[in-house]
């Protein structure tokens, strides 16, 4: 069994210059890691979250309502 990879410390996270929403990162250097976001106001809008690790990028579109 491979044990599980913690890439917080590790990836690169953005939210694209937006400023919708709070970012933090959440137990560092555990296998319970994530990353916590929180709209930092009632405003309408869409925020781009994006990770990449060994040169590979993944993005999730937030739409927040």
């Amino acid at each position: 069994t491979q044990p599980s990879l913690n890439v917080s410390e590790f990836a690169q996270w953005s939210i694209n210059g937006s400023n919708l929403l709070d970012v933090e990162l959440i137990a560092l250097g555990t296998d319970k890691a994530s990353y916590k976001l929180t709209s930092t106001s009632n405003i309408n809008g869409v925020v781009i979250v994006s990770a990449t690790y060994d040169g590979i990028t993944t993005s999730a579109l937030i739409s927040i309502e």
